[in-house]
């Protein structure tokens, strides 16, 4: 996963951890999630970059949906 972030800065996507900072390397041990403020004129880049790096997009139910905020997952070391 380092290199999902390396590809990010890269390609100049403006984004920023949002929160539970200290959970980043449990993050790349597959063993946390991670929230990931993303700067709206880079959605559309940073969604096709992790779409390579296996993410997909997860439709949450509508009672849970928030207006911009989108849930993606990638499947690693046996966990989603």
């Amino acid at each position: 996963m380092n290199s999902l972030f390396k590809k990010l800065n890269e390609e100049q996507i403006l984004y920023a951890v949002w929160k539970d900072t200290q959970a980043v390397t449990s993050f790349f041990d597959g063993n946390k999630e991670l929230d990931i403020l993303v700067h709206e004129n880079c959605r559309y880049s940073f969604e096709k970059i992790i779409g390579e790096y296996g993410f997909i997009h997860l439709k949450v139910r509508a009672m849970l949906a928030k207006e911009n905020i989108e849930h993606y997952i990638t499947y690693k070391n046996g966990k989603y």
